[in-house]
């Protein structure tokens, strides 16, 4: 490689290939009629491409006394037919004959080996089917691949805790006859189990996975290091590590694996921007490696004052940018595409279709005292807050909101007292919850999944049909190393009708397809992918009967004006995950965000609206 030397004679210009990028020796006056946008390396002294052939042939026109390395040429020809073959498969239902890696005999989809196909034409790939494609079994099939055609010697997957035992040790254990370890315990348990884990690999390889959650890759980083350095690393709702701030995905991006597979079916939970992070760790430059520069070229900005309280109590006003839409979506589709892979279940499936229905409940007259109470109270809030101060004061705003939901489901509380919590027993959801029981079990003998997002709401109803049903549940408070064994229950157990899950905690990974009726008893304030993702617990591979998706709306309450926004608002995400409707737009138009960050007041005052009511 040239030296810093060469490059300041003004005469040579070096291009090589580096780790999972291109790597220009050269200056800026050789890249003036560039018109990729590059990322200069301050302590190398180089500049840093994204590792496409289209970079390269870009570089040759544009620097026209180039040198390139003969090993990225020779290079360039491989990458350039694996490229092709990655547009044919996607489009294409042949997908060839599958090398046996050691899985367990099991019968996959068409889609789940050319899932398998392209997966092992890049090192590092991001796939983004759709829940219930079977995501898990291809990643370990692939992990399988690399230990034995590319001498991979270990894999770490990153995962959501509420996974770990539930789907991904038990995929291992059922699919393959390879040791793993999912450190579980105290902090210094853990770290004993991950050293001991790279002792048994070093004697022998068939110690081969290894499955943590996302918040042990920030406190185990050290280890993790070591452990992944060179070897193969999977992240399983790799959506976890949008935020580019937080600690989880400031530790995975200094993680130095040889190949990865990141996986995701809701790349962007609201916002197109939450894309970023989990496509420049699978390919690194491949929207210029700045933030800042992303946001230049697909985010629309505008600023805004918000104010704030000294320490003196004297008050000021300070300026921020927020992002209002987005632009240029058809180039970030494009580019999204050159890396990653996406189907839909109605793509590949045959599954029954969902069916849904909305329930319009009644609250009894004692909800309605409660509710409009708690309205008149959040109206105040609302109106003394002026229309700059409402991004600054709104997650109160909306936190203090939430009782709203919990007393259209029936459930009171104070809560700065919580022995004054209570049920009322005749409240509208719980009587028709009752009803609609007696119909799917009792009547068609089906199993249910019932759907919260409040921990009390699971854990009363649990208790209200454990002896009726066998209700079983799962929520934040419930330990991770419980939930494999509850879910196993409620799947194979015929006395056990009745799962009851929290959206947080059981939305994703989970398998419940045992059950063919789903009853959501709310949704308030929960993202709509994050229904979507619990939705399809049932909805996925292996469903006998079509999906029937019930939904309880106490009329004329935030349930309703929430479910109005839900049904309603475009989602950012399919304009740029390959959706047809994406043709049918206007390049230069600018989409919105599916919810605006930027929450006015007016939308405020609406979801506290009161509508049609009747008391029971």
């Amino acid at each position: 490689m040239p030296t810093e030397e060469v490059v300041k004679l003004y005469k040579s210009c070096f291009l090589t290939a580096g780790s999972n990028k291109l790597i220009f020796w050269g200056t800026a006056q050789h890249l003036k009629h560039c018109m990729i946008q590059p990322k200069y390396n301050e302590k190398q002294k180089y500049f840093e491409f994204p590792l496409f052939p289209s970079v390269i042939d870009h570089l040759k026109i544009v620097v026209p006394n180039i040198q390139i390395d003969e090993r990225l040429l020779s290079y360039t020809t491989e990458l350039k037919s694996r490229f092709e073959q990655f547009e044919s498969l996607k489009s294409s239902q042949d997908y060839g004959d599958l090398s046996d890696v050691g899985l367990k005999p099991v019968d996959l989809y068409p889609h789940q080996k050319i899932s398998s196909k392209i997966n092992e034409l890049f090192p590092r790939m991001l796939c983004l089917d759709e829940m219930g494609l079977g995501k898990t079994l291809v990643a370990i099939r692939t992990a399988l691949y690399r230990k034995l055609h590319c001498d991979n010697k270990r894999c770490l997957i990153i995962c959501p805790n509420s996974i770990k035992l539930t789907v991904w040790a038990k995929e291992i254990s059922n699919r393959t006859h390879m040791g793993y370890c999912v450190p579980t315990g105290t902090s210094k348990r853990r770290e004993k189990l991950i050293k001991q884990f790279l002792t048994f690999n070093t004697v022998n390889p068939d110690y081969y996975f290894m499955v943590i959650n996302f918040k042990m890759a920030s406190k185990f980083l050290d280890l993790l290091k070591e452990f992944v350095d060179g070897q193969m690393l999977i992240i399983d709702e790799s959506q976890y590590m949008k935020n580019l701030a937080s600690q989880r995905t400031k530790a995975i991006f200094k993680l130095e694996p040889k190949y990865v597979l990141s996986m995701t079916g809701t790349p962007f939970h609201n916002h197109l921007e939450d894309i970023f992070s989990l496509a420049e760790f699978v390919w690194p430059l491949i929207f210029g490696g700045s933030f800042t520069y992303f946001k230049d070229q697909y985010c629309v900005e505008s600023s805004i004052e918000i104010p704030v309280k000294t320490k003196n109590s004297k008050h000021r006003t300070i300026r921020k940018k927020v992002i209002r839409g987005y632009k240029n979506t058809d180039n970030l589709r494009e580019k999204l595409e050159l890396i990653s892979y996406r189907r839909t279940k109605k793509d590949v499936l045959d599954l029954p279709e969902k069916t849904y229905e909305n329930r319009l409940i009644n609250m009894t007259t004692e909800q309605w005292k409660h509710y409009e109470a708690m309205c008149k109270q959040c109206y105040v809030l609302i109106e003394q807050t002026n229309e700059d101060e409402i991004e600054s004061v709104a997650n109160g705003i909306l936190a203090k909101m939430l009782r709203l939901s919990q007393i259209a489901d029936g459930y009171l509380t104070d809560f700065a007292d919580k022995s004054r919590s209570y049920w009322i027993e005749k409240g509208g959801k719980l009587v028709e919850l009752d009803e609609l029981l007696e119909q799917i079990v009792d009547g068609y003998g089906q199993k249910v999944v019932i759907w919260s997002r409040f921990v009390e709401v699971i854990r009363f109803l649990s208790e209200r049909y454990a002896q009726k049903y066998g209700a079983v549940a799962i929520h934040g408070g419930v330990a991770t190393q419980q939930r494999a064994d509850i879910v196993d229950q409620f799947q194979t157990d015929s006395n056990t009708k009745v799962f009851l899950a929290q959206i947080q905690s059981c939305g994703v990974g989970m398998t419940l397809h045992s059950a063919c009726y789903e009853i959501f008893y709310d949704k308030c304030f929960i993202p709509s992918s994050s229904i979507i993702q619990a939705e399809d617990r049932c909805h996925r591979i292996g469903m006998g009967d079509k999906c029937t998706i019930i939904s309880l709306i106490a009329q004329g309450t935030v349930d309703e004006h929430w479910e109005e926004i839900l049904s309603s608002k475009l989602s950012a995400a399919d304009e740029i995950l390959f959706d047809d409707k994406a043709e049918q737009r206007s390049k230069a138009e600018e989409i919105q965000p599916r919810f605006s960050k930027n929450i006015t007041k007016e939308q405020l005052l609406n979801l506290i609206k009161i509508g049609q009511k009747g008391g029971v």
